[in-house]
């Protein structure tokens, strides 16, 4: 099988005469502003024909002897995500380790994996052992049969998050955590998908989340989430989505039909995320206009606290412009102000704001 680089020697070619009078600080910059794109196009192109893991073992050994300057984190997360990944980092360790870039930031906490690659002992559920349990001490991480027994990964998982979600500092600590709980989902169930399982780690995150009173919750979970769905984007392989970062279109495309329940613990999950987002918007840039047509599309059960959010803390923060006065003129005769309770309760709301009330009574 012909390799990546020798598939794609011309475009290599045409990289190196770019940089070859740079300085080694300056590499990097010219990849990612002019090469990266594409050259991740050719990567995963290449990728999606590899048909097992021994041509995968090939490539990414390649990437990492070759590409190490540019791409050493993404090709380390594609290894770590392989569905073979034991296997991988049984095999490419030493090397990984030989061609780590000096500069090299583990963001995603990966390189203890090649410590255990290179003793080969088991070392995908031994890494997830440890890092979940050092992180957020699950102690009892089930594998095998086991995995659908009790379930003390999804009660430890939730204790620790219901903590960790009112402190400001964990943010980076949830996300790791939860990266490599979505690792551990993927290896125990999803073959087939464990539907029973993630209806319960669903109602017990709902039931964590919700017990959290909104002004003690420090955390913006959707950012974080966001944050995990891009990192598992960039990635070579597509992946299959743990429940926390599900939606129904991935998994009507599962399974071609969605449990009930699964579904009920889905969409009150999704809910709750929309209610946490809410309090971390900034509204200080907002224009009226903008502020009507989001309270319109709102979840009825948050208008309430949608309303009280953009008084608290646009209304009274800055005036009014021409714009807007004039909208809000126009807003006061038109129609929707008797038909849509929403809009019309924030209008009214609008006018009980001192310095707004005098331009617009």
């Amino acid at each position: 099988m012909t390799s990546f680089f020798d598939k794609n020697r011309y475009f290599i070619r045409d990289f190196n005469s770019s940089i070859r009078s740079c300085r080694p600080n300056e590499r990097l910059g010219i990849y990612k502003e002019r090469f990266q794109m594409a050259m991740r196009l050719r990567m995963r192109d290449y990728f999606a024909g590899l048909k097992t893991a021994a041509e995968r073992c090939l490539f990414y050994g390649e990437m990492v002897k070759e590409w190490h300057e540019f791409e050493f984190q993404l090709v380390l997360l594609s290894m770590y995500f392989d569905p073979d990944a034991e296997y991988v980092f049984n095999e490419l360790s030493t090397l990984v380790i030989r061609h780590t870039p000096n500069n090299f930031y583990d963001e995603f906490a990966l390189m203890p994996l090649t410590e255990l690659g290179i003793q080969r002992r088991g070392s995908l559920p031994s890494f997830l052992k440890q890092f979940l349990n050092k992180s957020a001490g699950l102690k009892d991480l089930p594998f095998g049969t086991d995995s659908n027994n009790n379930n003390p990964d999804i009660h430890g998982l939730t204790k620790w998050l219901a903590i960790a979600f009112r402190d400001a500092s964990k943010v980076n600590e949830i996300f790791l955590v939860l990266l490599h709980y979505h690792r551990y989902w993927l290896s125990e169930c999803t073959r087939p998908y464990n539907y029973t399982k993630a209806i319960i780690l669903l109602n017990k995150l709902n039931a964590a989340i919700d017990s959290i009173p909104p002004d003690a919750f420090k955390v913006n979970l959707s950012n974080v989430l966001e944050r995990l769905k891009f990192t598992l984007s960039e990635m070579l392989a597509n992946s299959i989505n743990c429940p926390f970062i599900d939606d129904t279109s991935s998994a009507l495309n599962r399974n071609g039909t969605i449990d009930k329940w699964y579904l009920h613990q889905l969409n009150q999950f999704n809910f709750l995320l929309e209610r946490n987002a809410l309090f971390y918007e900034d509204f200080n840039l907002k224009r009226i206009p903008w502020i009507f047509e989001r309270c319109r599309t709102i979840d009825d059960r948050l208008v309430s606290d949608y309303q009280k959010i953009v008084c608290d803390q646009f209304l009274n923060g800055r005036g009014v412009d021409a714009e807007e006065y004039s909208f809000l003129q126009s807003f006061s005769s038109s129609d929707e102000l008797v038909s849509q309770r929403k809009t019309r309760e924030l209008y009214e709301r609008i006018l009980e704001v001192n310095y707004l009330y005098e331009l617009a009574k």
